[in-house]
């Protein structure tokens, strides 16, 4: 029993090895196709993504829990400032990870890019920019703050 337990261990250890290992060879080879800094954007690029549909799929659950219960603004307000900080601590730590150098700047850059680009969104949608000009700029230093921190951890 204590074996298998070592094994599972060991094998999960070998596949982070493996997936990390795998991540930096393709990150070598983009650095040589495209240079270091074009593939540093390619990957936040990436990154940005793999935020936006954690985002999406968080808020689809979000919305699935809502309709079941009913929650005052107060919660629902709380519940999206979750999912940007869960959201964008993801993507700084994924960032970290990978470039493994100056992590908190690629997190705090991950996580005002974040911000512009669902800024820009919720400009296309609703026709205009933030009403509440301190709300908005709280957003951002959670988005910032939390990529920043993602990258520090990773």
């Amino acid at each position: 029993m204590a074996g298998e337990k070592e094994k599972g261990i060991l094998y999960t250890g070998m596949a982070y090895y493996f997936v990390r290992t795998y991540e930096m060879k393709r990150m070598n080879m983009l650095s040589a196709k495209l240079g270091e800094n074009s593939a540093r954007w390619l990957l936040l690029a990436k990154v940005l993504l793999a935020q936006y549909v954690v985002t999406g799929l968080v808020i689809v659950i979000l919305s699935f829990v809502l309709l079941k219960w009913q929650a005052s603004e107060n919660i629902i307000q709380l519940a999206i400032i979750a999912i940007y900080v869960l959201a964008n601590f993801l993507g700084g730590f994924i960032i970290g990870k990978t470039l493994q150098k100056q992590k908190f700047l690629w997190g705090l850059i991950v996580g005002v890019v974040y911000f512009v680009l669902l800024s820009l969104i919720s400009f296309i949608i609703n026709k205009s920019f933030y009403q509440d000009i301190p709300y908005a700029l709280t957003v951002l230093g959670i988005c910032a703050g939390s990529g920043m921190l993602g990258g520090m951890v990773s």
